[in-house]
């Protein structure tokens, strides 16, 4: 019977190497009917629980392991885990401090602990337990990155960008660690001025400038004004990031552009008696659009598409899309001749500053007389065109959309001038559109 029970246990291990929580969990649930109390298949099936975010169902696990085995460093560490997903920061940091009293230069529960605190606003408990980490592991360059956010919070730019700089350099480079640089520049910028993250601009040019994505964000930092379009890696990298906790994350700025796109559509299919529509939902992110979208589609006839592979897993999680393509827009669209009836698109735009592909691939892949419904940021900077703005963001000229609209044979049917979102506690305005092609 042994042998049997280590045979499964083998074999769900290897399915969760893999990536098969759910073939794992099946072998695990079968071997607890007769073992309920085996810790190591306890462990194995949390694991799998928690790789899938059912993070109540490994929070049971990791309980009824603790009752077992009370002081278990590795399983207090998953109970630490498990409650900072869940964001129960004090109970993170409870979990975490008694992993550390039975090993005290465990790394793991370190950076628990320090996260937590720093996730508590208890600034200098955090910066003392994540120097200490950063000392036992030099080359933990999240531990650098909690370092610079913690700082930061404490009003010490200087250390801010030098442990958010050290991350950037112990990462070799790593596409998000050059991110959160660059947040931590923007929101200084926005706060005090350019003029105040000038020098650490030009270091940072200095050291990276030849990262495609990096010389993208130092063109936002400066407002370059011959900026056309946000780098794809840098869209990809910003979206992947934030994909798990991007609703969250937009809730709390009044992000209204599906709300608006919705709206509209409404306005011109409402009165539709049953779903006939093939219709894309352009820069689909988490699938924001999709429940409204779905109304006025055929069948099969709701796709989305999207650089970034993170937004796609968690739009795919919705079950309303037919198809999810992971692409950049304007490539995607030139293989798609006549294909859509409608094209939404909001907050997508915001990351092209000529769009003048853009709706050159509208205008191809949309059937005679179809119609598209976007959002963009307006421009109040200046009598540009388009502007670049330190956030990574343009903002465009209603005139501009008005010509280039009507240079790819759109007319504008509607128009409305609206509060998009809100960022720093300002309100950010845009023009909500819907424009059909002429016959």
């Amino acid at each position: 019977m042994q042998n049997k029970t280590e045979s499964l246990i083998r074999k769900a291990e290897n399915f969760y190497r893999r990536g098969a929580f759910e073939r794992t969990e099946k072998i695990c649930r079968r071997i607890l009917k007769t073992e309920a109390d085996n810790c190591r298949v306890l462990t194995l099936l949390g694991n799998a629980y928690f790789c899938r975010r059912d993070y109540p169902g490994a929070m049971f696990c990791y309980q009824k392991i603790e009752k077992l085995c009370p002081d278990y460093v590795v399983n207090l560490i998953n109970l630490a885990n498990v409650c900072f997903e869940e964001k129960q920061y004090s109970q993170a940091k409870g979990y975490a401090e008694r992993a550390l009293l039975a090993e005290p230069e465990n790394a793991a529960a370190l950076s628990l602990l320090g996260n937590a605190l720093l996730n508590m606003k208890n600034y200098d408990e955090a910066i003392t337990i994540l120097t200490r980490l950063l000392k036992l592991c030099p080359l933990d360059f999240w531990a650098a990155n909690s370092l610079s956010q913690a700082w930061q919070k404490k009003g010490s730019f200087s250390l801010a960008f030098s442990y958010a700089l050290r991350a950037v350099e112990k990462s070799g480079g790593d596409a998000s660690q050059q991110l959160n640089l660059n947040y931590l520049l923007y929101e200084t910028a926005q706060e005090k001025g350019a003029a105040s993250i000038a020098r650490e601009v030009d270091l940072w040019e200095r050291k990276f400038g030849s990262d495609p994505q990096v010389k993208f964000m130092i063109r936002a930092l400066r407002n370059d004004r011959d900026a056309g379009i946000a780098d794809s890696g840098y869209v990809n990298t910003v979206f992947d990031v934030f994909a798990a906790d991007f609703e969250t994350v937009l809730a709390g700025l009044d992000y209204a552009a599906p709300q608006y796109v919705s709206e509209f559509a409404a306005g011109f299919y409402g009165g539709l008696k049953w779903k006939k529509l093939r219709i894309l939902d352009a820069g689909c992110g988490t699938g924001l659009c999709a429940p409204f979208l779905k109304k006025y589609a055929s069948w099969h006839g709701l796709e989305g598409v999207d650089l970034s592979s993170g937004m796609l897993a968690e739009a795919a999680r919705k079950k309303l899309y037919a198809r999810l393509y992971c692409q950049e827009l304007c490539a995607f669209l030139s293989g798609h001749k006549k294909r859509y009836d409608l094209i939404a698109a909001a907050d997508v735009l915001t990351y092209f500053g000529d769009l003048d592909s853009v709706f050159a691939g509208f205008a191809f892949a949309l059937k005679k007389n179809g119609r598209i419904i976007f959002t963009v940021t307006q421009n109040v900077y200046d009598d540009s065109d388009w502007y670049l703005h330190l956030s990574g963001r343009f903002a465009h000229r209603f005139s501009y959309l008005q010509n280039t609209l009507g240079k790819h044979g759109f007319n504008i049917e509607k128009s409305e001038l609206k509060q998009l979102r809100t960022e720093g506690g300002e309100k950010v305005m845009g023009y909500v559109v819907s424009a059909v092609g002429k016959a």
